[in-house]
């Protein structure tokens, strides 16, 4: 899946907003699954059904699995979930 221009600047947007904050991966982890589902809540339901909805949700974070262990070493990350 090829990443658009405007979503990886998103990203390392995202990403800059997070290191200001003194926050456990754990906690990332939690407020970024919050925002995933407030994005959800945000579909035209008139076009987006759950399922397609967790079948987005889910091929990204396999994508952005990859991504990462492509970026990194297993030591760097520690590991994959």
């Amino acid at each position: 899946m090829a990443v658009k221009p405007e979503q990886e600047a998103l990203y390392q947007e995202l990403l800059t907003v997070i290191r200001r904050y003194d926050l456990k991966p754990v906690e990332i982890l939690a407020v970024l699954s919050n925002m995933v589902g407030k994005a959800i809540a945000f579909q035209d339901k008139e076009t987006m059904t759950p399922d397609k909805a967790m079948q987005i949700v889910s091929r990204n974070i396999e994508a952005g699995n990859n991504q990462a262990i492509s970026y990194f070493t297993f030591g760097e990350t520690k590991g994959r979930a």
